[in-house]
């Protein structure tokens, strides 16, 4: 009986001593192969159990070096495990060197990133300088390039909105500043007092006896107005009118005198020669309501 547990222990030094071989190789794959009988070998669960409790060891860092104490029996060996797995508690005070884990970038393909998209800066946009004249009793036509709406005042009166990037027209009369507003900004333009039409006649017709003056252009009447407004223009007397364009008229007498009898019969009784055939023109300012008015004569001394 004493033989049969001196064999055991003997078996459980030479376990040792493997162990402490592939501790020394690390990594090592440990495979317990049966070479002797089930009769004279630990049982195969008791030395998966203890290879299980070394690798643990290991697994935990724990590196230790067995000596193999031939006058150790079978009796100590619960007292050695004990100690093993007091051993097995302890943590040792291992100094590590570990590279910083650099925080995890969010890296996306160029045809996922997409630009910032900045919002307009309404005031920094805002136009509202205006360059054109602006005449009283006349229409005038802006556009509104900006992003809000821009608002028209003439002398603090309101005229019109303008929507952004639309155009819009005003008219005004006699007021004396425009005020454009968009936002939080606004200009005033003074306006431009409209020039009345001026008139000037030219005379082309012969002179001396009416039989020559009369049935030929006798004048070239002009109107000077530098606006686009229509005008009314009325020609008036013993006269035809040809109208030349561009507010110019060609203006020819025309009496009921066809014969020397005729003239002496018409004229006899408007005293001494010269005599004079007078027209008039007339033009009027639709816009504003003003008249202006001239007058042209024909002279002659004779039929």
């Amino acid at each position: 009986m004493a033989q049969t547990k001196d064999v055991k222990f003997i078996i459980y030094q030479v376990l040792y001593i493997f162990v402490v071989c592939v501790v020394a190789i690390k990594g090592a794959n440990l495979d317990l192969v049966e070479v002797l009988s089930k009769e004279k070998v630990v049982e195969k669960t008791y030395a998966d159990s203890l290879k299980k409790f070394i690798d643990s060891l290991i697994a935990k860092g724990i590196f230790f070096k067995l000596e193999v104490d031939t006058n150790l029996k079978k009796e100590d060996l619960d007292k050695m495990m004990a100690e093993l797995r007091l051993k097995a508690n302890w943590v040792p005070n291992v100094v590590t060197t570990s590279t910083p884990i650099p925080p995890k970038i969010d890296e996306k393909k160029p045809d996922e990133i997409k630009p910032e998209e900045k919002k307009p800066d309404e005031k920094k946009d805002i136009n509202i300088s205006f360059k054109g004249r602006i005449i009283q009793y006349s229409t005038t036509t802006m556009t509104n390039p900006n992003p809000v709406p821009m608002e028209i005042y003439a002398d603090g009166k309101l005229l019109t909105t303008i929507s952004p990037g639309s155009s819009g027209s005003f008219s005004i009369q006699g007021q004396t500043t425009v005020t454009i507003k968009a936002g939080d900004k606004s200009t005033t333009v003074q306006t431009e007092a409209k020039k009345a039409p001026v008139i000037s006649m030219n005379y082309i017709g012969a002179s001396g006896s009416l039989r020559l003056i009369q049935g030929s252009p006798g004048f070239i009447v002009k109107i000077a107005y530098p606006y686009e407004d229509p005008l009314d223009v009325k020609i008036t007397g013993p006269v035809s009118i040809k109208d030349k364009g561009g507010n110019s008229f060609e203006v020819t007498l025309r009496t009921s005198c066809s014969t020397k009898d005729d003239f002496e019969r018409i004229y006899a009784d408007k005293g001494d020669p010269p005599y004079r055939e007078v027209f008039k023109v007339t033009v009027k300012d639709i816009s504003r309501g003003i008249t202006t008015q001239q007058s042209g004569s024909f002279i002659f001394s004779d039929w």
